[in-house]
């Protein structure tokens, strides 16, 4: 998991940027809230997927020594929910999935292969 955040505004259309890594995140909005991603850090943690050798050349001795990789999916998803989540700054994914659980009006995927 590369990143954990609620309480996103639903009139907020975009994130900036190099988005603060601190639990709260007013610019964004007052009750915006992050957690503990996967690195153990807070706050987005960008991708770093394995080399993917059909992208570096077809030249055999650069691919001496190493193994194709299947792509690696990235998926964000969005949830539109009917309450202000009153979570701890700092939970996990498990920890906002139970929180969320009941109160999930709509959701949304957008992912791509690298």
């Amino acid at each position: 998991m590369h990143w954990v955040i609620w309480n996103i505004p639903a009139d907020v259309l975009e994130l900036a940027e190099h988005t603060a890594t601190t639990t709260e995140v007013v610019s964004i909005g007052p009750n915006v809230r992050q957690g503990a991603n996967d690195y153990r850090g807070i706050g987005y943690a960008g991708p770093g997927p394995p080399p993917n050798v059909q992208a570096i050349s077809s030249n055999t001795q650069q691919l001496r020594g190493l193994t194709r990789q299947k792509p690696h999916k990235y998926s964000f998803t969005i949830y539109a929910l009917d309450v202000k989540l009153d979570l701890a700054a700092g939970a996990n994914k498990n920890e906002l999935l139970e929180a969320m659980d009941g109160h999930i009006v709509a959701s949304g995927e957008a992912a791509a292969d690298v």
